[in-house]
């Protein structure tokens, strides 16, 4: 049979229509299938998730067919070990079996490598605490180094430049003070707290008692309050050892209630 009389044949029109039903057919399965994987036009709102624990968040998840993953941690004081963040974000339609990522807050601090070392100045290892957010207390004691770091104790015991403490906590610095030595006081009248405290210790000074004349409910409260009025005041020449305490009294306005 020639091709010209195969192309107008029965057998060729035969074949072509059960070509174009097989194509149709497996047009159909594919869509049918594709739909009940993706559960086409199926979708539920993500719950908003932040402030809860890890344990109600994938109860609250696990209601609607939904997971979750962990994907950073970071961590705050306020509400330990619950949710900070989610992405999708609350309200977003997804399918359903959908990750949703989760940053939450750790329960514990991180630790930090403490790398203040022995010999340094009183400036160079606040720098170095307050870049880990480690607090710290200072204290004196008779040595040739002045106002330099000659030993760290941390919850009374000495720790060592590698040593691991909990980002916030607060570590004391024994500083070297040679006993005769003078210093001037510097006036602190109309400072925040937490300026006067960095005065205090810039000039070989210890922080003494902090008198308030209203009641802080938090560390930020203490530390914007103003100072007005110290003990001893300012002075123009040396005329207190180093190392002295520095009272100061503070209210909300910078004068006395």
């Amino acid at each position: 049979m020639s091709l010209l009389k195969f192309l107008f044949s029965k057998v060729f029109y035969r074949q072509v229509l059960f070509g174009v039903i097989f194509v149709v057919l497996m047009f159909f399965l594919l869509k049918v299938f594709l739909s009940a994987y993706t559960n086409h036009g199926d979708s539920v709102p993500v719950p908003d998730l932040r402030g809860l624990t890890l344990d109600e968040a994938g109860e609250k998840l696990s209601a609607s067919d939904l997971s979750y993953q962990v994907i950073d941690s970071v961590f705050n004081e306020k509400e330990r070990g619950t949710v900070l963040d989610q992405l999708p974000i609350p309200g977003s339609k997804v399918k359903e079996n959908r990750i949703i990522f989760l940053t939450v807050n750790s329960m514990n601090p991180p630790m930090k490598v403490l790398n203040v070392k022995a010999g340094e100045s009183l400036r160079v290892a606040r720098t170095k605490l307050e870049i880990l957010g480690i607090a710290f207390d200072i204290d004196y004691r008779p040595d040739i180094c002045n106002d330099c770091v000659v030993e760290m104790k941390y919850k009374g015991k000495t720790v060592n430049t590698g040593d691991h403490i909990a980002k916030g906590d607060r570590i004391k610095l024994i500083l070297g003070l040679q006993s005769n030595e003078k210093v001037v006081v510097p006036n602190l009248v109309g400072m925040r707290a937490d300026s006067a405290l960095l005065q205090i210790m810039d000039r070989s000074l210890q922080p003494g008692v902090m008198f308030f004349d209203f009641s802080p409910l938090t560390k930020a409260d203490s530390m914007s309050a103003r100072v007005y009025k110290q003990r001893p005041t300012e002075s123009l020449e040396p005329e207190i050892l180093m190392g002295s305490p520095v009272d100061i009294w503070l209210s909300i306005t910078g004068q006395p209630e």
